[in-house]
């Protein structure tokens, strides 16, 4: 909100009228306090409104939609291929999932926003007879994508964990041939 050519901000939680006059309210405020330390007044270019507008992140699989049972299979299944093995005997997996519903409204223009990101992942642990141990995390990025991408959309997991016991292998190799580098327990 512009107030005598200063910003203010202020955000709500809930989605109410209720919610949603106390923040005009607390971005006045701000805008307010701001205004005597502002060096450079605000003035809003004439931009037409845009109605009500719906945008929702391009996915197939809701990751939400998918129960807890079968994403706890999925990476069981990742992490009973890599313990199988030599080299491997610990590893780590995990997902986090994000949906975010946003809502905007400046009296000309009411948007929501829906976006899905999910970030799996899962890391290798190679553990030396006398107690040093390597790691080894899969390298897929987070993703504003939905489950598809934990099978096969986006990014190959089947390749990516088929190749991390050799890069596990390699890196502890170096790390004890470089004069016993590596983390002790």
């Amino acid at each position: 909100m512009v107030v005598d050519g200063t910003w203010g901000f202020a955000a709500a939680v809930d989605l109410t009228p209720e919610a949603a006059a106390r923040a005009a309210e607390q971005a006045v405020d701000v805008a307010r306090v701001a205004a005597p330390i502002t060096a450079e007044r605000i003035e809003l270019a004439d931009e037409p409104g845009h109605g009500e507008v719906t945008w929702v992140s391009s996915y197939q699989t809701d990751p939400f939609d998918v129960s807890v049972s079968d994403k706890i299979a999925l990476l069981g299944q990742w992490s009973q291929d890599l313990l199988g093995h030599d080299g491997i005997d610990h590893v780590d997996a995990g997902l986090h999932a994000v949906k975010e519903c946003k809502f905007y409204s400046d009296g000309m223009t009411t948007a929501i926003q829906q976006r899905v990101r999910v970030n799996p992942g899962l890391t290798a642990v190679a553990v030396s007879p006398d107690g040093r141990f390597e790691t080894m995390r899969t390298l897929a990025p987070p993703a504003a994508r939905g489950y598809e991408y934990l099978t096969g959309t986006g990014w190959d997991f089947e390749a990516e964990l088929a190749r991390l016991p050799g890069l596990l292998a390699e890196k502890a190799a170096r790390a004890l041939s470089a004069g016993g580098a590596g983390t002790t327990w």
